[in-house]
């Protein structure tokens, strides 16, 4: 699984899941402002290859997508004591 960002400055990232050479999923992550203080998430999941999709796959990359954003939110934490 790969992930890209959009901009520096955007919460808009993108996940993708590799089999081989050919991409099966697409998470499309981003933070959405609905007022000054109210902020959401909103995931899209994009499908390429309708045999290889499975719930249980989307699931699966889903749970990967958060371990990416952990591990980035800790490295950019410093880790300091």
């Amino acid at each position: 699984m790969t992930s890209t960002s959009k901009s520096i400055w955007s919460s808009e990232k993108t996940y993708s899941l590799f089999n081989k050479d050919n991409e099966i999923l697409k998470i499309n992550y981003s933070w959405k402002k609905h007022s000054w203080i109210k902020y959401t998430e909103e995931i899209s999941v994009d499908s390429f290859n309708t045999k290889g999709a499975s719930p249980e796959l989307i699931v699966y990359s889903l749970f990967l997508m958060r371990l990416i954003q952990q591990q980035e939110a800790a490295a950019n934490s410093g880790g300091g004591v």
